[in-house]
C-alpha cells in the first residue's frame, strides 16, 4: 500500500496546486497512512466516512483519478478526524508544549509571560549500604566529605540546567538549597532541593537537576567502597508561582523518603 500511495506526495504538496492549510491536512493523512493506523482510526472511530475513505485510499482503487481528487477530499477527512469530538488538530496534538502542530520540536516562547517569584522542590534517594553509611556518618571516606561536595555540586547543577536539558530556558537562579537526611534503618540518604527564580517560566528542572547531580556526586564519592549503590525515586515535590501550582500528595512524599 505504501508504494502505491507514496507517488501522490509530489502531487499533494505541489505548491502551485495546494494552499498551506490543505498541505497540512494532506500531510496529516499521509502520516496516518504511513504509520498503518489510518484504516483502524477511520473504521473504528469514524464510521461516518468509511465509504469515502475506502473509495479514496483503498490500495486496489488508487487510480490516477482518485489520487488527483485526494487534495479536494483531504479537508473532509482531516476535519472529521480532528473535530469529531470537538477538538482541533492543534488541541489534539499539543499535549506536549515542546512539540508544535506539525510535530517539530521547538523551544516554548515565554516572552509574553509575567516575571514572577517561582519556587520548586524536588527529592531523591540513594541507597548506599551499611559499610558506606557508617563511613559517611564518621566522615572517613578517602575522597573527603561526600555530603559537602554533593551540596556544592547540586547548587552548581541548578545554575547550569539549561546547558544540559536542550529545550530548557536559561533563567536566573536566585536561591538553591539542598538538605540531606540520612536514614540508618534503610542505609540511604535522601536529598531534597529547593530552588527559587524570578523569571517567566518555572524552575522545576533546576530543582530536579540539583537533586540528580547531588545524588550522582554521592555515588562518585563512595563508589570505591560500594558500586552496588542505587539511586532511586527522583521526583518533583512542589512548584509555585506559575500559572498552575503543584503539590505531591502526602503518600507520594512518603514514598520518596
Amino acid at each position: 500500500m505504501f508504494r502505491r500511495i507514496f507517488p501522490c506526495c509530489q502531487l499533494l504538496f505541489h505548491k502551485s496546486q495546494l494552499s498551506a492549510k490543505t498541505s497540512d491536512e494532506c500531510n496529516f493523512i499521509l502520516k496516518c497512512i504511513k504509520s498503518n493506523r489510518f484504516y483502524n482510526t477511520l473504521l473504528t472511530k469514524h464510521p461516518s466516512i468509511q465509504a469515502t475513505t475506502k473509495s479514496l485510499l483503498s490500495p486496489l482503487e488508487l487510480s490516477e483519478t482518485s489520487l488527483c481528487s485526494f487534495p479536494s477530499n483531504a479537508n473532509q477527512i482531516y476535519h472529521s478526524l480532528c473535530t469529531k469530538s470537538g477538538n482541533t488538530l492543534q488541541t489534539k496534538k499539543s499535549s506536549f508544549s515542546h512539540v508544535n502542530v506539525s510535530g517539530k520540536i521547538n523551544m516554548v516562547d515565554v516572552g509574553e509571560k509575567s516575571v514572577t517569584h517561582r519556587i520548586a522542590k524536588a527529592t531523591g534517594v540513594i541507597y548506599i549500604g551499611e559499610r558506606v553509611f557508617k563511613l559517611l556518618q564518621e566522615n572517613e571516606l578517602k575522597k573527603g566529605s561526600a555530603l559537602i561536595v554533593a551540596d556544592i555540586a547540586g547548587i552548581m547543577a541548578a545554575k547550569e540546567t539549561s546547558r544540559f536539558i536542550p529545550l530548557c530556558h536559561s533563567i536566573p537562579v536566585v536561591k538553591a538549597e539542598l538538605t540531606f537526611q540520612m536514614n540508618e534503618a534503610k542505609y540511604c540518604v535522601r536529598v531534597t532541593s529547593e530552588v527559587h527564580t524570578m523569571a517567566q517560566t518555572g524552575v522545576e528542572m533546576e530543582a530536579l537537576m540539583a537533586v540528580s547531580v547531588s545524588l550522582l556526586t554521592i555515588y562518585d564519592m563512595c563508589k570505591a567502597v560500594n558500586k552496588n549503590m542505587v539511586i532511586s525515586d527522583i521526583k518533583l515535590l512542589s512548584k509555585t508561582g506559575g500559572k498552575t501550582d503543584f503539590n505531591a500528595s502526602y503518600d507520594e512524599k512518603e514514598n520518596a523518603i
